[in-house]
């Protein structure tokens, strides 16, 4: 009885301390938080092996990071944050939907196309 009273008074001190090193969820995102958690799925493609030092267990290369998830709230969110754009109810577009319109957004488009449209309430994954 002393043996199995002294594991759980070990049990309870060191349990406490193990939750202070934990990390933050590296996927925490940016933009309104999902209602649940979101799977998101990475690859990896490394495109070019530069250097390899088998010495020191080293190397070098050039890796793309593809990132993908479902969400079912994106399509209404990017329609609704292109028309406050548009309709002046939201001054500044600060995510476009595409990198190529940075900067390039008008207020005059009429379509909702992936470069004149405004992705600022689209939920986005944060690594």
């Amino acid at each position: 009885m002393k043996r199995a009273w002294l594991v759980v008074m070990i049990c309870s001190m060191i349990c406490p301390l193990t939750t202070l090193g934990q990390m933050a969820l590296p996927f925490s995102g940016q933009g309104k938080d999902p209602e649940e958690p979101v799977d998101v799925y990475v690859s990896a493609m490394m495109e070019r092996l530069l250097d390899v030092d088998d010495r020191h267990y080293l190397f070098e290369n050039i890796v793309y990071i593809y990132l993908s998830w479902v969400d079912s709230r994106a399509y209404s969110s990017m329609l609704e944050s292109s028309r406050s754009f548009r309709n002046g109810t939201l001054e500044e577009c600060l995510r476009p939907c595409s990198s190529a319109s940075a900067g390039s957004l008008s207020r005059l488009s009429e379509g909702f196309h992936y470069h004149d449209t405004c992705c600022d309430g689209i939920w986005l994954p944060t690594i």
